[in-house]
């Protein structure tokens, strides 16, 4: 099977978009609309904004002269705030998976909110260089297996069992038992039984089957990275690239699994700002914002 490779985010050479009718334009038809997943730290204290930390948000237009980033309008930051309320703040950007270099602060020449798109920022760009298109990873744990066909004739299949350490929009960081025959270039399917994850109940192989597993989401994948686990010594670590024939289907699940992430550290966040009043505020908190289902 051959893998199609991941898109690159072009730079948007356009003219600058300047009114909000031509940002949210941008926005949407821009190539990056399939998000560059980031955290953002402001360094000014916002009324309506939460005070401290950082705040997941997604680039959603390039321009050599200046960036459009999305704050989500979910728990904390679901409520709008006057327009260029963020201007002259600065804000620090930083990609967990490096699509975005870290560097100094940035200034905010624009901010507005848009109901469904949630808080609009236009950030210089400092002629930051957009490497290749990546997608969202977080720390997060799921079940999932695969079976290894055993090359002696007449013996079963071995029934291999991971953990995820992280997960992403393109792979996953697997953690298995040691001895497992697994290394760099095996290929095989990979069942993930978490039943919100992407696709589940759902077969992504070439293979056709008769009957699939309806119980997980399954894909085809290779490993491309092997290495021990820090942390648990009798255990291997994998790093497995999720592999698909249809450009298409790649997109939208690269897209659907990077949300997946996101809602999942949008959650985080959301919990850790209602324990911070929780502890600041005591019985006073009221909780204000709908809790995620």
């Amino acid at each position: 099977m051959s893998f199609v490779k991941v898109r690159k985010p072009s730079e948007d050479i356009a003219e600058l978009p300047t009114t909000q009718a031509e940002i949210i334009e941008a926005i949407n038809d821009s190539e990056v609309k399939r998000d560059i997943e980031v955290e953002l730290t402001l360094e000014k204290n916002i009324e309506g904004f939460p005070d401290s930390g950082s705040l997941p948000a997604k680039v959603r237009f390039v321009h050599p002269e200046a960036l459009l980033i999305v704050i989500p309008p979910v728990g904390a930051t679901s409520q709008a705030v006057a327009e260029n309320a963020l201007t002259s703040a600065s804000a620090k950007i930083k990609s967990q998976d490096g699509s975005v270099p870290e560097s100094s602060n940035r200034l905010i020449s624009k901010s507005f909110f848009e109901g469904d798109l949630g808080h609009v920022l236009q950030v210089e760009n400092d002629e930051v260089g957009i490497r290749a298109r990546k997608f969202m990873r977080i720390n997060h744990e799921v079940i999932a297996k695969t079976i290894i066909p055993n090359e002696r004739p007449g013996r079963e299949p071995t029934e291999v069992t991971f953990r995820t350490v992280d997960i992403g929009g393109n792979g996953a960081l697997l953690s298995c038992k040691k001895g497992s025959g697994l290394d760099i270039g095996s290929f095989f399917e990979l069942h993930i039984s978490d039943r919100k994850f992407p696709g589940y109940g759902i077969d992504y192989t070439t293979v056709e089957k008769q009957p699939h597993n309806n119980n997980a989401a399954v894909f085809e994948g290779q490993i491309v990275r092997s290495f021990p686990h820090q942390d648990k010594p009798d255990n291997d670590c994998f790093g497995f690239e999720f592999g698909f024939n249809d450009p298409f289907v790649e997109m939208q699940m690269n897209d659907q699994i990077s949300k997946y992430c996101m809602e999942i550290k949008l959650k985080e966040n959301q919990l850790n700002s209602e324990r911070e009043k929780n502890a600041r505020l005591g019985g006073k908190f009221k909780k204000k914002v709908n809790r995620f289902k």
